[in-house]
């Protein structure tokens, strides 16, 4: 229940903005009642929150894995920034 409320959080933060977003969307985009969602975040600023923290917890996961196990300063420098570039490109919407 709790990843269907971050998932659809998500998308509404992302595309409508943290002032923007509206809870009951939220909740009908994840299919229970808004009851349901506060007993899982106790407000908007809870779940924004969880859904950056979720979001940087996999960003810094898919960075970590496109560093080479091998390799001097130099190419982990360029491997991340290319990871940088790629990243943004394929998720304009973060």
């Amino acid at each position: 229940m709790r990843a269907r409320i971050l998932k659809s959080a998500r998308e509404i933060f992302f595309r409508d903005g943290f002032t923007e977003a509206s809870l009951d969307e939220i909740a009908s985009r994840a299919e229970m009642g808004k009851g349901t969602l506060y007993r899982h975040f106790e407000s908007k600023a809870e779940l924004y929150v969880a859904v950056l923290a979720e979001n940087g917890t996999a960003f810094e996961e898919r960075m970590r894995e496109a560093l080479p196990a091998a390799g001097g300063a130099i190419e982990k420098i360029r491997a991340i920034g290319m990871f940088y570039r790629r990243y943004w490109l394929d998720h304009p919407e973060h």
